[in-house]
């Protein structure tokens, strides 16, 4: 067995290997080149750290890692089927850790479906801790009274600063894909908007980013910036908005994390649980 740096022309290597690796996750992965490119600015992925497993010149494994500051993220991890169970899983994630540590990453976290026990056993093994419960959920958007608020469409400045602000007065408990950091990062990949109060239009009021695919909106984050405005509100009318711009019935939001506020002002609204992921992480000092 073979650990390589993942080079910047094997991305439709590792895509293929990707996809075919979680052919049965649980939920669906299909990433394009495109998508993934994306990915990287948005979620900070450095492949310079991120690796392939070889067999006899064929890749049977990968790891790719995000990094922010002095803490990484595994953003996808596996090896193929006849492979698992073989201690190919741990000699990758090993040799990615080691590097890591070399590089003076303090922390390394993850996100594994709860179901997903033998994943789940695998990284408490390699002395990964469970943080916290991340929840992805389902809107009903069969609401047809009309908007409350103001919706204009603005760009990944505007709304970097609103999550901040909104980060420094609510004092957020973010996950790693909901940082201002990646919002600002985001570039044209979603529809952002900022909030306005209909009878006060110079002061935004919360922002709302989120985009929508064949089967449904979904809501990538939406927040007050004001504490006189309710999130639970807020989080009414967006979906008045999305039923009103996409024609869609349902509205996903994935990752919620369960002691930010939004997850419970998603809940009293009353959004359907889809599933459960454990946010784990790893001290490496």
């Amino acid at each position: 067995m073979e650990v390589k740096v993942i080079q910047k022309n094997q991305i439709s290597t590792l895509l293929a290997l990707i996809n075919e690796v979680f052919d049965d996750y649980p939920i669906p992965v299909n990433w394009t080149e495109r998508e993934f490119e994306m990915d990287m600015i948005e979620n900070r992925i450095s492949l310079e750290d991120s690796f392939f497993l070889f067999k006899d010149s064929i890749p049977v494994g990968f790891i790719v890692i995000a990094k922010n500051n002095d803490r990484a993220r595994i953003d996808s991890m596996g090896v193929k089927n006849d492979f698992r169970g073989t201690g190919c899983a741990e000699l990758l994630l090993q040799h990615t850790l080691e590097n890591l540590k070399w590089k003076k990453i303090e922390s390394v976290m993850l996100e594994v479906i709860e179901s997903d026990k033998r994943a789940v056993r695998f990284y408490e093994k390699q002395g990964f801790s469970h943080e916290r419960k991340l929840f992805s959920l389902l809107l009903d958007l069969n609401d047809f009274s009309p908007e409350v608020y103001r919706y204009k469409n603005s760009n990944t400045h505007i709304i970097h600063e609103l999550s901040l602000q909104a980060n420094n007065i609510f004092h957020r408990h973010l996950n790693w894909q909901r940082m201002p950091s990646a919002l600002g990062n985001s570039g044209d990949r979603y529809y952002k908007e900022v909030i306005y109060d209909k009878s006060d239009k110079g002061h935004p009021i919360g922002y709302l980013v989120w985009g929508e695919n064949t089967d449904n909106a979904y809501i990538i984050d939406t927040y007050t910036v004001n504490p006189d405005y309710d999130l639970k509100q807020i989080i009414q009318d967006v979906k008045r908005f999305l039923r009103t711009k996409t024609n869609k019935t349902k509205c996903l939001i994935t990752n919620v994390p369960e002691n930010d506020d939004l997850f419970e002002n998603l809940v009293g609204c009353n959004a359907e649980i889809l599933f459960k992921q454990i946010e784990m992480e790893l001290n490496l000092r």
